[in-house]
This record gives C-alpha cells, structure tokens and sequence, in this order.
C-alpha cells in the first residue's frame, strides 16, 4: 500500500485516478501516526503542489522523511522530489527557463535524456534542484538546461515532471515510473517483462516524433534497441505492429 502524503484538494483526482488505473492501493495520510499504525505501509509518496514554504505540510512531510526515510521506500513527485532533496542537505532554487513552466492550467513539455535516449515529460514547476544531494544518482536531465529530472536514492525515487497526469500516458518514463512503484508494491523486478518495456519504447519514440512507421536503423540509433528487441515486438504483438519496408527500402516497424 502507498502512503500517500496529500496534495492540494484540486490536484487530489489527477492522483487518484493515476492510483485507480494501475490498481494501486493507497491510503491518504494526515498525520505521521497514520503511517505508524498502518503495517501495510509498502511506499510513502510525496505529491506536487505549491512551493516549500514552511507550511504544515512541509512540517509534516519532513517529520515523515525524519522518522521513516531508508527504513520504507519513497517516491516523490515534483514538489516531493525538491523536499526530497532539501531534507539530504540538497538545494532548490527558482527556475528561469520556461520550459518547465505551464501555461494557463496547461502542462509544457520539454525533452529530457534518459539512458541515452531522448524522450518528453511534462512539466508545472517555478523551482529546481541546483545542488543534488551527494547519495543522489542522476538518471535523467532536461535536455536544454540539464535540470534534474530523475533521482535515485537507493530504493527511493523522485521525479520533477507529473506521472500522475493522464498527458503523460503514452510516454516512455511514465512507465518507468509505474513498475518502480510495482516493484516494492508487488515485489515484481522493473524489468521482468523487457517486451513489454520495448513496446512503451517504440510507442513513445513514435508519439513524441508523430511517426507511424520508424525504421529499424533509428530504433537502434535512438532508442537502443536490438536486433533481437524488434524481433520480439513483432512476434509477440502482431495486433500492434507488423514489418514493412519504407520507400528506401529498409525494414520498418509500422504502428497498425
């Protein structure tokens, strides 16, 4: 079960049916012994919302990494992540590039590298991490401005972008994201299912480009991707995709 330190009340049903879609249980903490007397606590996640500012809330979610950061996995989301860093001796500062900020209501994207594949999140923040905490691992940055993106910690995870929303479905790090959580929910390894992780991976290189057929040469090139990976995508998801040649030729993957 995640405890789930909440956001703002009008933010509240974005991480509700981000929990209800993947069948995640949860349960919405108010206090730190809400936690304590819960022993089926597995996750605790800290959500976004407005800048650290001294408010209860940070009070209460520093008192929560206090008590209980190693000993229960976290994962923290925008605002979690910059708490996150705050409290191992991290830094946050204001952001300048509006890549990263939204636009009446409205997320903006921003291309971010990962494992040296470049892919999209979204994005609704002012500030950033400007000094990453020294037991942190950096595993994505924001292309144009290398802002933190993704951190590890050991079994905790925090990101800068929003998993949670639904512009974010068809997108690479989304899924990253949910079979992390899966991992320490249901013991389940990120990875067990590489087809299935490759699938999301042609899926998201093929939507953040609008392409409804990509070459094998570029699933190599961008994306990493075996001979052997494409083979099984086309072998075991014939309802999604199916080998063509393009104009030049080349053997294609086609989106059906």
């Amino acid at each position: 079960m995640i405890a789930v330190c909440p956001p703002a009340s009008s933010n509240l049903s974005e991480y509700i049916s981000f929990f209800e879609m993947y069948k995640f249980p949860y349960k919405l903490i108010k206090t730190i012994d809400d936690i304590k007397n819960n022993n089926d606590i597995s996750m605790i996640l800290l959500c976004g919302g407005s800048n650290i500012s001294n408010s209860k809330r940070d009070i209460l979610e520093f008192s929560i990494l206090e008590k209980y950061y190693n000993k229960i996995p976290f994962i923290g989301i925008c605002r979690g992540l910059q708490i996150a860093a705050l409290y191992n001796n991290g830094e946050i500062s204001k952001i300048n590039n509006d890549d990263h900020k939204e636009l009446y209501n409205i997320s903006s994207f921003h291309k971010v590298i990962f494992n040296n594949i470049e892919t999209f999140v979204n994005s609704r923040h002012q500030m950033m991490v400007s000094k990453v905490p020294k037991n942190f691992e950096i595993i994505a940055v924001s292309q144009n401005d290398n802002v933190p993106e993704i951190l590890l910690d050991n079994k905790n995870i925090f990101v800068q972008f929003h998993p949670e929303r639904s512009d974010m479905n068809r997108l690479l790090l989304k899924y990253l994201f949910v079979n992390y959580i899966k991992k320490y929910i249901y013991n389940k390894d990120i990875f067990t299912n590489m087809n299935e992780y490759n699938i999301n991976k042609v899926l998201s290189y093929c939507y953040i480009n609008d392409y409804k057929i990509v070459s094998f040469k570029s699933l190599k090139k961008n994306m990493c991707m075996s001979d052997n990976d494409i083979s099984n995508i086309l072998k075991y998801n014939a309802n999604h995709f199916k080998k063509i040649k393009n104009k030049k030729g080349n053997d294609c993957i086609s989106l059906i």
